[in-house]
Formats: C-alpha cells, structure tokens, sequence
C-alpha cells in the first residue's frame, strides 16, 4: 500500500540571491502541478535551510544495492513546517553531497519530493535546462530536455514473451528510460553518457507494496561534477535516509 499524501511532500523553492546567509528565509512552495489534497508531511509552505553535516559517523557504512556509502562531506536539507495546520511533521531533513549544494545559484529552481513509495528526489533547474538531479528522479522535474520514468510499454512486451512459458513470470526490476532530446537509453545498472550528461544508475525501480522507487544520478557536464550528483543519489536511496521530527 502506497504511502498517503501525508506522508509525502512535492516542493519547488528558488534559490535566494545570498542562499546560505538566507537559509533560515528560504521559502519552499507545492509544485504548481501538485494536486492539493490535505495534509502534506510538512505542510503547503515550509521554511528550508540547508546545514553543513560534516563526514557520516555510522560504522559499518550503510550499503545499497552492494554499494558502500560514501564517506563525503554532506550537506543537510531541512524542510521547517510554518503552518499548525494541514502537515504531519513539525520537521523533515535529509542529506546530499555537500558539493551538490555548492552549485547552487541565485534563481535556480530547487525540487524536492518525498513519493508514495517513500523515495527521496531532488533536482536543480537552471533556466528550463536541468543541472542535476538525484534519487527517484522521475518523479522530479527535469527541465525541457531530459525524461527519465519506467517504459512500461516496453516492460510489458518484454514481460508478454517469457509469459509464453511462465504465465506467472514478471521483472522484479524495472529498468529506467533516460531521454535527454532525441537520444534514449534504457538502463539497470552502471554509468551512461547522454547527450552530455553523465547518468549513474545505481538501481531501478523494485516491484512490490508499496515498492521501492529507482535510484539514480543525473549530471549535466561542466556544471555539476558527476561525482557530486553521485554521492548524492546515494545517500538519498538509503533506508532511513530521511528524519521525520513530530
């Protein structure tokens, strides 16, 4: 069962002209596509702050999908609810690479999102040009030129054939569609160049109730270090990546 809209969030904030020493002011609103339907987890309007987090302490490092975490200096998300009302939590934070941060500029169009199946994403707009984006990236925007989501049309021919003989048989793992303009590649795992951007698949999306969305790191080059995007998509994709404070 898909996790309710309170327990989801879907935020679009545009970054201040002076962003860390306007954290605690930082604004973050529903994306305009967002149907309002009551509660979100923190609310219509939170306050964002971003704080540095220094290196992980957790010993062993946490793992997914037989990747190590990695060992970067972090940056902490904080999203603060303003209203008493239509919210679940007073406070939700979570981490990115601190680097990822770093390439923040005044005007970029910052998303966030928390989806039904508990998946954390996060991608910066610049303009309608996407410069990076990270988790489960195909429920985020990506700016004019990039789609990224399931082919279930593909999913399901591919399904069909084996059903011939297993009437029972389905991919436990679906890959993920990456189209940047008029290239496209579909993806499991490992690292891809499309149309200038360095995309890094860690894994895609799982099957099950309510399932577990991809993971995924989407970089455009010379504006966002892959690496960056990277680490990020990885700390996003942990169990228990994102603090809910009530």
């Amino acid at each position: 069962m898909a996790i309710p809209s309170s327990g989801t969030f879907d935020y679009v904030a545009i970054v201040p002209d002076n962003p860390r020493e306007q954290a605690s002011s930082w604004c973050a609103t529903l994306r305009k596509d967002t149907l309002w339907t009551g509660e979100r987890l923190v609310g219509s309007s939170p306050r964002l702050q971003m704080t540095d987090a220094g290196l992980p302490t957790d010993t062993p490092p946490a793992t997914i999908a037989g990747v190590v975490r990695p060992r970067v200096f972090r940056t902490r998300i904080s999203l603060t609810a303003t209203e008493r009302t239509h919210r679940f939590a007073s406070r939700v934070s979570f981490h990115v690479d601190a680097g990822l941060a770093s390439t923040l500029r005044p005007g970029d169009e910052l998303n966030l999102t928390r989806t039904g199946c508990g998946g954390l994403a996060i991608s910066v707009v610049r303009g309608d040009q996407l410069v990076a984006a990270a988790g489960a990236v195909g429920s985020v925007p990506l700016g004019r030129d990039v789609y990224a989501g399931v082919p279930m049309d593909l999913v399901e021919e591919a399904e069909a054939v084996f059903q011939r003989r297993d009437p029972e048989f389905e991919l436990g793992e679906l890959p993920i569609e990456v189209r940047v303009r008029d290239e496209i590649s579909v993806l499991f795992r490992g690292t891809h160049w499309i149309n200038g951007y360095e995309v890094y698949m860690v894994h895609g999306f799982n099957r099950g109730i309510p399932g577990r969305d991809e993971c995924v790191a989407i970089a455009l080059k010379g504006a966002c270090p892959d690496t960056m995007a990277n680490s990020s998509a990885l700390l996003l994709g942990l169990e228990n990546a994102l603090t809910i404070e009530t």
